[in-house]
């Protein structure tokens, strides 16, 4: 399988300059775009002590909350957020975070196309959103419109998604309080984004990255953009905005509860601090705008539940901030009715997006009309897809 596996990526374009590689722990080719070739891996991401902060949250809750708790958690952080500090964190606040380090088995797919050598030396680094995997980009039901991947690979592209922690094939920590938190993420994601650059974690190293996140995948793309400007070259920010007034809706419609018991078929194993939508109509409510979706493909998405932890939830406000720094180019793509970052003045919200976010960036967006949160799920994904690699190839990627 290795020796196949070497002969098919050494067909493949998008290759920049060689460089030896950190052997994955694990490697396959698995199906992908028939445009391309498709590797997923598993690989050891090591962060660093000096860079990485937990938010550390009281004993009181318990490393396995019951669901009273959980409720009671998001109920607290939606009304009063300073008793929710006060009583769920320790007892000094967010002042009291903690430098922390570790290692974490991430589980990436790597696709190459098999043409269009125009486009090597770049890579499409995708993040997903909540309650995914990086399925998500690559969607399989009619992936020939749903798949972002399928749109980028035809377009010449090389892709690298990745299954955040706690969610996938990546590991799952026991501890979904203190371990798996958005500042983790960041962190993963920055030493995902530096290994592509170097070229240590694929063997090829790329000269420009274009950064795509969905959802929360934007918050860590806009948080990595604010650290480390260099880290990528351009940000593409879909499920998002500066506006988070709907946030707390978003939060109390979910219902949230622990994924053991919503999904036991999936998630038996889970620690309760492991977070899924409780009913369907919550999913529905939060991620898709009738009817500008497929039935068929609300009950596939449905089908496929990937859990969010409790750290990761209530820490999202801690690495969210503006990229003023930040000077390569930046499209927004959210639905005209996403009800998580969008109000009743969408419009100016998108445009007030960038001034707040990225004052220093070219800054364009777009917003496909009966579209809800999920932009990649809804049945104006086409258009979109070709919205966005029409700006990649606008934007010299």
């Amino acid at each position: 399988m290795l020796a196949f596996l070497s002969v098919a990526l050494s067909t493949v374009g998008a290759l920049a300059q060689q460089l030896p590689s950190v052997f994955p722990i694990s490697s396959s080719l698995v199906p992908g775009p028939p445009s391309a070739v498709c590797t997923r891996s598993t690989y050891n991401i090591t962060l660093l002590t000096c860079t990485y902060t937990i938010v550390p949250f009281s004993s009181n809750i318990g490393p396995s909350p019951n669901q009273t708790i959980i409720t009671n958690l998001f109920q607290t952080y939606i009304t009063s957020p300073t008793n929710f500090t006060a009583g769920y964190h320790t007892p000094t606040g967010l002042a009291s975070a903690s430098n922390s380090a570790g290692s974490y088995l991430i589980s990436g797919t790597l696709c190459q196309p098999l043409f269009g050598y125009e486009h090597e030396g770049t890579v499409q680094l995708l993040v997903h959103g909540i309650p995914f995997d990086s399925q998500y980009w690559d969607f399989q039901y009619d992936p020939e419109l749903y798949s972002y991947v399928w749109a980028a690979s035809a377009a010449g592209y090389t892709t690298f998604r990745y299954d955040r922690l706690g969610t996938g094939l990546s590991e799952h920590p026991i501890d979904g309080l203190n371990v798996v938190q958005a500042d983790t993420d960041v962190q993963i994601l920055s030493s995902i984004a530096s290994l592509l650059r170097s070229g240590t974690l694929t063997g090829t190293g790329y000269n420009k990255i274009l950064l795509a996140g969905h959802s929360y995948g934007s918050v860590q793309a806009t948080a990595l953009a604010s650290r480390t400007p260099a880290a990528v070259d351009g940000t593409i920010a879909t499920g998002f905005s500066a506006y988070g007034g709907a946030v707390p809706l978003f939060l109390a419609s979910g219902l949230w509860s622990s994924a053991a018991q919503v999904a036991p078929y999936a998630c038996a194993s889970l620690a309760s601090t492991y977070l899924l939508p409780t009913v369907p109509q919550a999913a529905q409510m939060n991620f898709y705008y009738y009817p500008g979706y497929d039935e068929s493909v609300f009950v596939y998405d449905a089908a496929m539940p990937q859990p969010v932890t409790v750290g990761v939830m209530f820490t999202l406000e801690t690495v969210a901030g503006a990229a003023s720094n930040f000077t390569g180019p930046v499209l927004l793509v959210t639905g005209a009715q996403n009800l998580p970052f969008c109000g009743p003045s969408n419009q100016t919200i998108l445009q007030e997006t960038g001034t707040a976010l990225f004052p220093a960036s070219k800054y364009s967006y777009y917003a496909p009309e009966l579209t809800g949160h999920n932009v990649n799920l809804h049945l104006s994904a086409p258009g979109t897809y070709a919205a966005m690699i029409e700006w990649v190839l606008e934007n010299g990627f």
